[in-house]
């Protein structure tokens, strides 16, 4: 049932909009009297606020008649108080939808409205719209379904699980490994908020009930599914959401009828903490970085455009389109990569060829330097392409030489995760690319003209130039739109000044610097963006995928329990902005990964994770430990209920062990299955040392 649409605020029952206020409002005040220890006089059923008694407090001296006011200030303080508490309906007992005409939650809103159920429809909404709020349920198990129509990217997370997203980008293991459904519904019930008291987080409903607040985000985003710029879904887009109180979890193939979410039990203002948490995602999110798994993509945030510098060789028409540190196709060899993304830089070995890449990004103008190293005195020396694959990278050095004219650097542009605008490729070289909703172009220039050559297939789908590394190295530099090109003396001044700046910080740690610079670069190497997490994440690896059926590569990514614990534990020994909201960031996911059960799992990518296994619960102490660097409260306030919740499953569920120790488990989960899963090996990965000889 999708009856509510964003221009107007109304129920999905037909009531009128003053009669169903009424009734909220007239329960809203029975529900705050219950809360602070006032009462009604027995009223029969919900009525409209203009019959609704007189609060009285318990024990309180009634007011003398002779000192009433008149009718007319009887009637116009009652009046008052309807006004704002109809007004307190209208902004509370609904959510929240900003549109944009960006394709990403980063601006203005185009507009802002509420609508009083999880039944969405939006029409001619721009390119994307952020539904945000607080549903509130009572303890109990919960299971969700979602319909979602108009061929857009949908996203839509309850207290962070992603209870569904778009079947079209990627699929899901199995109906257990989604958070929401009936065989792993989510199971509500308070936590324990971080202070003296550690008092449970119950919250009251607009509509007077004691609930469990559950922060919601939807994200909506216009789909290019074929990854052109052009948006190919629908103007109008219809997401519904419903759900239903189970009292627990059922088989996997059960059935359940579903309803919307009751508009008392909605509220538009998303709690304070949560706000801020997301504002820092959002800051962490931004500028150019390599964000996916595709070391050769320059990707800028959150623009979401992607200069990939693929390496082809004109002899054979081979090409490197895409790498990473493990990748067998070529072999790579990391440097340092500054923690906001101001300056990375590594060696590329592919096919005898040893090729240097420099970029100066994060928020500052793009910058970025190709040298072609060991290349032969003449073309009769070159090395035969794909002999001894890479030596020159392994070595450092000089092996055999390599033919230089035969390789071409092909820049082509695209838009990242489906997302839209326009990119074009002048005459000069010059790369163009317009995000949907952005006021300004991005230009990046190269130092010199493209070469005029026959280029190798599959380069036909996206505007790219391609440039032979025989004529030496080759620059590109981010300017206005009407500049003159750079020289390639002016793109290296400023990759150099962009590695000296990152060297004097790693300088200061003294002894320690090459310890920070190695570790830095372990972390920061694996550090991607992908829109089914709400913020920037630090993977173990880019090479590691445990998201189901993914249609484009860089939608694919897992995050494990404890390894990623520690990598914002790492990333928190540097005390600039940029790591702390990195390792803040990469924290909050891994432990709001957790499942409905309660604990962070083994695994979790994509809505899809271990439902059967932990890993260590060593998010605590990483929290203090970050806690003790930066000293920002909220953020333990934000994840102290959770890290409780962990700790008290694991106590409940793997403890009772001679002198107290946990036991290591895997347990049996109706519709869930992995290679693990119930089983012996299920358990050693529970202990997080699988690729370990112990």
């Amino acid at each position: 049932m999708c009856a509510v649409r964003t221009g107007a605020v109304a129920t999905t029952s037909g009531m009128r909009l003053d009669s169903f206020c009424d009734s909220m409002v007239a329960s809203r005040l029975r529900g705050v009297a219950r809360q602070i220890d006032f009462h009604f006089p027995p009223t029969a059923g919900t009525e409209p606020l203009s019959r609704v008694p007189e609060i009285a407090h318990r024990g309180a001296r009634a007011p003398s008649r002779r000192r009433a006011p008149a009718r007319f200030r009887r009637e116009g303080s009652r009046s008052l108080c309807r006004m704002l508490l109809w007004v307190a309906c209208l902004t509370s007992a609904a959510l929240r939808v900003d549109t944009y005409a960006r394709c990403t939650p980063s601006g203005t809103p185009t507009a802002t409205v509420l609508v009083p159920s999880g039944n969405i429809s939006l029409s001619d909404f721009g390119c994307f719209a952020e539904v945000t709020g607080v549903l509130h349920a009572t303890p109990g198990f919960y299971t969700f379904a979602c319909e979602l129509k108009g061929g857009q990217n949908v996203f839509v997370w309850v207290d962070d699980h992603l209870i569904c997203h778009s079947k079209s980008l990627f699929g899901e293991q199995g109906p257990s490994a989604v958070d929401g459904s009936v065989a792993n519904p989510l199971e509500v019930r308070p936590k324990p908020m971080a202070g003296r008291s550690f008092a449970p987080n119950w919250s009251l409903s607009p509509d007077g009930n004691q609930t469990v607040a559950l922060p919601f985000v939807a994200h909506i985003y216009a789909a290019s599914a074929n990854s052109t710029g052009q948006i190919t879904s629908a103007r109008e887009s219809s997401v519904c959401i419903s759900w239903a109180q189970l009292l627990e979890p059922l088989r996997a193939t059960a059935a359940v009828a579903t309803s919307p979410f009751p508009a008392g039990r909605l509220s538009s203002e998303t709690p304070a903490l949560e706000q801020r948490r997301r504002e820092l995602q959002r800051r962490a999110a931004s500028g150019w970085g390599a964000w996916t798994n595709n070391m050769l993509s320059i990707v800028r945030l959150p623009h979401s455009v992607a200069l990939t510098t693929s390496v082809c060789l004109l002899s054979t028409g081979r090409c490197l389109r895409s790498t990473r540190v493990e990748d067998t196709a070529s072999t790579v060899r990391v440097g340092p990569y500054a923690v906001d993304g101001s300056y990375w830089h590594f060696y590329l070995g592919f096919a005898g060829a040893n090729l240097s890449i420099s970029v100066a990004g994060g928020n500052k103008p793009l910058r970025v330097l190709l040298e072609p190293l060991d290349c032969a005195a003449t073309p009769s020396l070159g090395k035969a392409a794909g002999a001894g694959e890479g030596a020159s990278a392994r070595s450092g050095g000089a092996v055999w030489g390599c033919n230089c004219s035969d390789l071409l650097v092909v820049a082509s542009l695209r838009y990242m995760w489906q997302r839209a605008g326009t990119a074009s490729v002048g005459a000069n070289g010059s790369l163009y690319f317009h995000p949907a909703g952005f006021p300004e172009p991005i230009t990046v220039l190269p130092t010199r003209p493209p070469a005029s050559v026959r280029m190798p297939p599959g380069f036909m789908r996206q505007p790219h130039a391609a440039w032979t590394l025989g004529e030496g190295p080759l620059g590109l530099e981010e300017m206005p739109a009407g500049h003159a090109a750079p020289t390639l003396e002016e793109v290296q001044e400023q990759v150099a000044a962009a590695a000296a700046a990152e060297a004097a910080v790693t300088a200061s740690f003294g002894q320690a610097s090459e310890i920070k610079e190695a570790v830095q670069a372990a972390v920061m190497w694996n550090a991607i963006y992908t829109p089914s997490e709400y913020g920037p994440v630090l993977p173990v690896s880019r090479a590691w995928d445990f998201v189901r059926g993914t249609h484009e590569p860089e939608w694919g990514y897992v995050l494990f329990g404890w390894d990623n614990l520690f990598a914002s534990y790492l990333l928190s020994a540097d005390p600039r902005p940029a790591a702390r909201d990195l390792a803040y960031s990469n924290l909050i996911q891994v432990v709001r990964s957790r499942t409905s059960r309660g604990f962070v799992p083994n695994y979790s990518a994509g809505g899809s994770k271990s439902a059967d296994r932990t890993e260590p619960p060593v998010g605590a102490r990483v929290l203090r430990e970050i806690y003790s660097r930066y000293g920002e409260a909220w953020l333990v306030q934000l994840l102290y209920g959770d890290l409780r919740g962990w700790s008290d499953w694991c106590l409940g569920a793997r403890g009772g062990g001679a002198g107290g120790v946990l036991s290591l488990g895997s347990d049996t989960i109706d519709g869930y299955a992995d290679d693990a899963a119930g089983t012996m090996q299920g358990a050693r990965y529970e202990s997080g040392l699988d690729n370990s000889p112990m």
